[in-house]
């Protein structure tokens, strides 16, 4: 009986992962030569950040399928995290220059946050 039910455990995991991993869709990004180290969402957009030379954050109005850039008021390259807390996205950089942002009008325009200069 427990071989049955290990059995069984087996293959309900197996079916079920098998599905999980049908879902996934690769989705293109802004220019095809970044590297996106973060992804988040808030209720109007999916948010990509980018860490190349020209990058920035990108967004999608449309779950992935269209993207443009949105850095007004950004210094974009080398964007390492990007985070949404009730609608307000903060992005920050690596580097010598780095630096801190955050948006409350869905990266439409970007502000400092404060802190420069340090590798956050």
């Amino acid at each position: 009986m427990k071989k049955f039910i290990l059995l069984l455990s087996f293959l309900a995991v197996s079916y079920f992962s098998n599905d999980c991993f049908s879902q996934w869709s690769q989705l293109n990004v802004g220019p095809s030569s970044l590297y996106i180290p973060a992804v988040t969402s808030n209720s109007n957009y999916l948010y990509a950040a980018s860490l190349a030379m020209g990058g920035g954050v990108y967004r999608s109005p449309d779950g992935g399928a269209n993207w443009s850039a949105c850095n007004t008021g950004f210094y974009a390259p080398f964007t390492t995290y990007l985070i949404s807390r009730y609608d307000t996205l903060f992005a920050g950089q690596s580097g010598s220059s780095s630096r801190v942002y955050y948006s409350a009008n869905n990266g439409n325009s970007w502000q400092m946050f404060g802190l420069s200069g340090w590798n956050h």
